[in-house]
């Protein structure tokens, strides 16, 4: 059965204020002053085209349409390589498509691109007081002791000692022998009359 999101995982309102992220990509270039422009549309196109898209890169590197950032409706910000021939470099790694947090850096050509961002998705919660132990546990009853603080074969047994459990699975494969019949004593014979 398919309950109903979680109070605090709901938006504060529907959909998603994209003026109070102040959502802003701040573009690297060698050479070159830093510039900062805001996201103002949920869809952003980069690329090296002079029109249709919302940031240029004049880079041989730069596919005319290269990637596209959108926004959703929670606010996740997505950015996704358009099948350019360079692709998209994060963190080292080329990438497809990257949801991306405020202060990821990705490469696109020779160009370094910061994402900013200020974003609240989820609503606080109070915090929630800690739930006693629960009195109904089938462990309740059971004495555990505690590991040993010590190792014996050093910190890669982390306490265990194998001669020991060597020992105790022989003892516990080992056939249960019967008692020893006691020894009876001699009974002492009936005086004859």
């Amino acid at each position: 059965m398919y309950q109903a999101m979680p109070e605090h995982l709901k938006p504060e309102r529907p959909g998603f204020d994209l003026a109070t992220a102040e959502a802003r990509l701040i573009v690297h270039r060698a050479d070159l002053p830093e510039v900062t422009l805001p996201i103002e549309r949920p869809e952003f196109l980069i690329g090296r085209a002079v029109e249709g898209v919302d940031l240029t890169l004049d880079d041989d590197l730069v596919s005319r349409q290269h990637a596209k950032l959108t926004v959703n409706e929670r606010g996740y910000f997505r950015l996704e390589d358009l099948g350019s021939t360079n692709g998209v470099q994060y963190e080292g790694r080329r990438v497809k498509r990257l949801t991306l947090v405020d202060g990821d850096v990705f490469e696109i050509g020779d160009t370094r691109i910061e994402f900013r961002a200020k974003f609240k998705r989820f609503v606080e919660t109070a915090a929630r007081p800690k739930a006693p132990p629960r009195q109904d546990s089938v462990f309740a009853d059971l004495d555990i002791p505690a590991p040993r603080a010590e190792s014996v074969h050093g910190d890669e047994n982390f306490g265990w000692d194998p001669e020991q459990a060597r020992a105790q699975a022989q003892a516990a494969e080992a056939p249960e022998q019967p008692p020893a019949p006691e020894a009876e004593e001699p009974e002492e014979p009936e005086p004859v009359e």
